[in-house]
């Protein structure tokens, strides 16, 4: 995938090209094809050809989210005396993490794919000027990086997991943001019971796994915390 900016950007950006072409351009290309990354306001935007507005973290997002009294908090076990630590395995664009992170919890986000964890990056490095307790953001699979760690050092309080909703039998399309999410990173082909039992081994307190709200359960939870289009299945750990 290629990563454009101007060209005095172009040494800011030289830690996340890997598998990212990073091109020196005073503005967005009009022509390319397929998914690229565009440096814009201060931090890496995704676009898809023919689209002139890409998608990115948004802080208004992250502002109306970051309440105690939301249902991801509540899942997460997030009060005014309790920040967990929390691992989100399954970061993508990062704006359940980021959220918790803004509610005061310590936050290590995970992702594989290259190009949304260079946006991770690339927005904490922007929040971490204003914020020095933004989150660790790792470039890794996570059932990888998990198997490869002892569970007694961890120290994770919550595993959060948020994996690709399974594609809709019929309605109207997700929106962009889930449209670009599912054809750039397809569905992670693990079963969910094997990512519960894994996580569950890793936390100290509970796992969370967010699903659509009438979505079969992956396993039978301790308990659900429900909104009007997404539900939260928390599993007891530690």
């Amino acid at each position: 995938m290629q990563l454009f900016c101007p060209p005095q950007i172009l040494e800011r950006v030289r830690p996340w090209v890997g598998e990212l072409q990073a091109v020196g351009c005073v503005t967005r290309p009009q022509n390319a094809e397929g998914y690229y990354l565009w440096w814009r306001d201060d931090r890496l935007v995704l676009y898809r050809g023919g689209d002139d507005h890409g998608v990115c973290i948004e802080p208004a997002e992250l502002q109306r989210r970051a309440t105690l009294r939301g249902e991801l908090a509540r899942a997460c076990g997030v009060t005014a005396k309790r920040k967990p630590r929390i691992l989100d395995a399954m970061a993508g664009l990062g704006v359940d993490g980021m959220t918790l992170a803004a509610l005061g919890c310590q936050v290590v986000m995970i992702e594989r794919h290259t190009a949304l964890w260079a946006m991770l990056e690339s927005y904490v490095q922007v929040t971490a000027r204003k914020d020095t307790s933004g989150p660790e953001v790792i470039h890794a699979d996570a059932w990888a990086w998990l198997q490869a760690r002892s569970c007694d050092d961890d120290g994770f309080d919550v595993i959060y997991l948020d994996p690709m909703f399974p594609a809709r039998r019929k309605g109207a399309l997700p929106g962009k943001v889930l449209q670009f999410l599912a054809e750039l990173a397809p569905v992670d082909g693990r079963d969910l019971r094997d990512w519960i039992e894994l996580a569950v081994q890793h936390a100290r307190s509970r796992v969370v796994l967010k699903r659509r709200l009438r979505d079969p359960a992956a396993d039978v939870p301790d308990w659900q915390v429900k909104g009007r289009s997404v539900r939260y299945d928390v599993y007891r750990a530690g």
